[in-house]
């Protein structure tokens, strides 16, 4: 039995997921657009294939980055398991989440190893406006929106 992404609760696959090449500036765009907070994980797909994650709270609490550091090269990245979607039932996903130490989230892909999603555990879906300024601020920098598009994952 698969993995019914249709099935997990709102707050079980809060993420924003972006490509390797993608820009802090970028990254802080996307969890303005869709209305997320500091809490949510940052999911990104490195340039060798795998999966790595940090909370948004974690890279703001490191110091000062430049907009244009690659998602890739973040401070704080963790690798992600990443998951095939038909490997393994709902239930049994949830349970693998819960029996993670650290960032307790895993990525579910498609047999092709392509994105389809975040499961996890322990994030809060709303949280209102971004409480953080130096977020806000850096969400408004010269962020080329057209291009958020072909770094976002999902």
């Amino acid at each position: 039995m698969p993995i019914r992404l249709d099935h997990l609760e709102p707050s079980e696959k809060v993420h924003v997921a972006v490509k390797g090449n993608a820009t802090w500036a970028m990254a802080a765009a996307a969890l303005k657009q869709k209305g997320g907070n500091p809490t949510w994980p940052l999911v990104v797909r490195k340039a060798d294939g795998s999966y790595a994650a940090v909370s948004f709270e974690a890279i703001l609490n490191s110091g000062d980055l430049p907009p244009d550091t690659l998602a890739e090269n973040l401070p704080g990245l963790s690798p992600v398991d990443s998951v095939e979607i038909n490997s393994m039932g709902t239930d049994a996903a949830r349970d693998r989440v819960s029996g993670l130490k650290g960032m307790k989230l895993i990525v579910i892909a498609d047999a092709d190893g392509k994105f389809m999603g975040t499961l996890g555990k322990g994030i809060k879906r709303s949280g209102g406006e971004l409480p953080t300024a130096k977020l806000d601020q850096l969400a408004g920098q010269n962020v080329d929106l057209t291009q958020l598009g072909d770094l976002l994952l999902d």
